[in-house]
């Protein structure tokens, strides 16, 4: 009798098995389709070409609109049109050139044969040139042909903008010591006195400052 009762036990177990297992693995199924995320549909229709038909959509995140490469360029282009460059005095120019024509009145017949007017007349003249500066032909022609013809000048912590014009370069420097003058001194007498080797550039491009200003305008264009 327990013989019969043990066998009747394990069909019992054998159909629980059977029925228990395959149920087990539908409600698995069942539970991850359910968690898994579903993909979104788009519950509207539109014809390319054609107007929108329905209301404002909003995204339910924000996402960056970049502007195509060329559209950047070009207004960032727009913007440096009014980019000055950075340039500093060299005062240590103005004051080694006056020290060299002052030695040389002295020390050199070309200077020391000159008339008491002469010297004082080329001593004023570079004076005053290298108070309005001087600055490298290449870089007055590339500011000069800029929408601003201007440049930033720095004179300590502050830089105050010039328009080009207002400098010279080594030759017009040169120039208006020769033309300039006043009645009784002759340029033929002051080319004689080889002017040009006291004259050099004092105003200095500031490569460091000019290049972070420049990027400072680049970045008021929005991307």
């Amino acid at each position: 009798m327990n013989s019969t009762f043990n066998k009747t036990s394990k069909k019992k177990i054998r159909i629980k098995t059977k029925v228990f297992v395959p149920l087990v693995f539908v409600i698995a199924i069942l539970f991850v389709t359910y968690i898994f995320p579903r993909q979104g549909s788009f519950n509207y229709s539109f014809t390319e070409g054609r107007p929108w038909q329905y209301g404002l959509l909003t995204a339910p995140f924000d996402f960056p609109i970049y502007k195509p490469a060329d559209l950047l360029k070009n207004e960032q282009d727009s913007i440096l049109q009014y980019y000055e460059p950075y340039f500093e005095i060299n005062d240590e120019i103005k004051i080694n050139a006056l020290a060299n024509f002052d030695a040389d009145v002295n020390l050199n017949s070309r200077l020391s044969e000159l008339s008491p007017e002469y010297k004082i007349y080329i001593r004023k003249r570079l004076n005053e040139i290298y108070d309005k500066g001087i600055m490298r032909s290449e870089d007055y022609d590339r500011i000069s042909a800029s929408r601003t013809e201007a440049l930033r000048l720095k004179k300590g912590n502050v830089a105050e903008s010039r328009k080009v014009n207002t400098f010279f370069t080594i030759r017009s420097a040169y120039e208006s010591v020769l033309n300039d003058t006043p009645e009784g001194i002759y340029d033929n007498v002051l080319k004689s006195a080889n002017i040009n080797e006291y004259i050099q550039e004092n105003i200095i491009y500031d490569t460091e400052t000019s290049d972070k200003a420049r990027e400072e305008f680049i970045q008021q264009v929005d991307i």
